[in-house]
């Protein structure tokens, strides 16, 4: 990974947060040789700006599937709210690391066919 420096250096100037999404199906999340070995490596990835190392990454968001898009593994899977218990047991410990629900939400909002205004209640 080559961060961009001058991009850093102006994010960091503008408060802006960077964040790494990492979506799994997480059924079971494995451990530091798969998905926690990944997170992690990337929790801790860093860089330098001006003499000054900072981490990549202000928060790395980990993502269960809420609906695999393999119609073969969707009756195979563990229940959403399982995986996603899973994933907060294996990532807790993991700096910077926040355990989503994020797609449930958003599968939910396009199944009831909320347009985008109405998901921000705009009307």
């Amino acid at each position: 990974f080559q961060p961009n420096m001058e991009s850093s250096k102006n994010q960091e100037e503008n408060n802006v947060r960077s964040v790494c999404i990492f979506g799994l199906s997480g059924d079971p999340p494995t451990g530091n040789g798969g998905h926690m070995g990944i997170v992690s490596s990337i929790s801790s990835m860093t860089k330098n700006i001006e003499e000054r190392e900072v981490f990549c990454f202000h928060e790395v968001r980990v993502i269960p599937v809420f609906r695999h898009m393999f119609a073969s593994k969707r009756n195979k899977l563990s229940t959403f709210d399982n995986r996603l218990e899973m994933c907060k047991l294996a990532f807790h410990d993991i700096p910077r690391v926040v355990v989503s629900s994020l797609e449930r939400g958003i599968f939910e909002d396009l199944t009831e066919g909320k347009s985008d205004q109405e998901k921000m209640g705009v009307r």
